[in-house]
């Protein structure tokens, strides 16, 4: 059977499919071709296909393993559970451009693609390889400013990626999907998901209420919700440094451990970073040039990394992917978030020998790196006096 007709096949099922309940095991790789997972991440989710969306997107409900949500889509609004503040945060996504920052439910996903790879195409190229019971199909995508097929083959600007690549596990027996890989982010991480326990049009199209399924709790919304959850989180960042630093120890990817008590009368120097932020890129050369320039036993240098679901060896391979070359730690849930609830990144904070802020960098602007260099030695400078 040759790719196009496996395609084919599949997409005529997959438009069968007007409502699906599922899990969903997903996969996050750092690059595009590691090999090494960094995060596993496990949903179960309700999709509900929505002809008068746009962008192509479906209704989508996601819980996390233990019942709570993790976020919505009603074609609309995204909304994203908050159970920890006590509330369920309602967002408009629709971006200056015209796009919505919303990922699409597996089902919705792998008909748009097969659609998308269907189409004439001379800049896309398609293997295909037989599992026994399933068909691997196997794409790459040689189309300027592609990051991920989120219902139509643009979803934003993505610097200076000029491909994407895409797979598809497709059983046999029925031609439905049970596995979809795909590139997302800047810097580009590959994500692969896989569906199992799935029912097939469970309950009726017009029977799907999104807040059926959000429970009871207080919904923020619209600009007025965005700008008090704003000044809530300004209101947090002006009074997190004068509360008492956290004393978690961290795991770090060389195999020790690190915390502020353990560093003692040392001044700081911490970064907070994300695996999927494009600026804390510019961030890794200053810092590591601030571990080498100043002594280890005046001044300690660490970083932390944003993300709950890493595991430790995918911590090691990003930093050994960005040529970090100073202690690098997992986050516990708990430390990164007493700073910057969300992940807010790339930020540096310079504390002093007694725990106490002496400046805290907020983000990283690459026409001004020279500057900011320059003020964070200020700072440290300062500090050990």
């Amino acid at each position: 059977m040759e790719p196009a007709e496996v395609l084919s096949r599949s997409l005529e099922e997959l438009r069968r499919v007007h409502t699906a309940r599922y899990m969903m095991t997903e996969h996050v790789f750092p690059v595009p071709m590691d090999t090494a997972c960094a995060s596993i991440n496990v949903y179960r989710v309700i999709e509900c296909e929505n002809p008068a969306d746009t962008f192509g997107n479906a209704k989508s409900v996601i819980f996390k393993p233990d019942g709570k949500l993790e976020r919505a889509y009603d074609g609309v609004y995204s909304y994203y559970g908050r159970y920890d503040s006590g509330f369920i945060e309602k967002n408009s996504w629709k971006n200056y451009n015209g796009i919505r920052y919303v990922q699409p439910p597996f089902y919705n996903h792998a008909m748009h693609l097969c659609e998308y790879l269907l189409e004439p195409n001379d800049k896309i190229t398609i293997t295909m390889e037989d599992e026994g019971d399933k068909w691997i199909v196997k794409t790459e995508v040689r189309e300027w400013q592609q990051v991920c097929f989120f219902g139509k083959p643009y979803i934003c600007p993505s610097m200076a990626y000029t491909k994407s690549y895409f797979g598809l596990r497709i059983n046999k027996s029925d031609m439905m999907p049970i596995w979809i890989s795909y590139l997302r982010d800047w810097p580009q991480s590959r994500y692969e998901r896989t569906v199992s326990e799935v029912e097939i049009n469970p309950v009726a199209v017009e029977g799907f209420v999104i807040e059926d399924y959000i429970g009871d709790m207080p919904v923020y919304q619209d600009e007025e919700a965005d700008k008090k959850i704003k000044e809530s989180r300004e209101k947090h960042y002006q009074e997190v440094f004068d509360r008492p630093f956290p004393t978690d120890t961290l795991q770090l990817v060389s195999g020790g451990t690190v915390s502020l008590p353990q560093l003692g009368d040392r001044v700081k120097v911490i970064l907070f970073t994300m695996n999927h932020c494009g600026a804390c890129k510019y961030a890794y050369p200053i810092v590591n040039a601030i571990y080498d320039d100043y002594p280890a036993d005046s001044v300690a240098v660490f970083g932390v990394l944003w993300n709950e679901n890493q595991l430790m060896e995918g911590v090691r391979l990003f930093a050994e992917s960005n040529g970090i070359r100073f202690p690098f730690a997992k986050d516990n849930c708990h430390f990164y978030s007493h700073f910057f609830p969300g992940g807010l990144a790339p930020n540096i904070l310079v504390v002093s020998r007694d725990n106490k802020k002496v400046l805290w960098q907020r983000g990283m602007d690459r026409f001004k790196l020279d500057k900011i260099e320059k003020k964070i030695r200020e700072a440290i400078d300062k500090a050990l006096l």
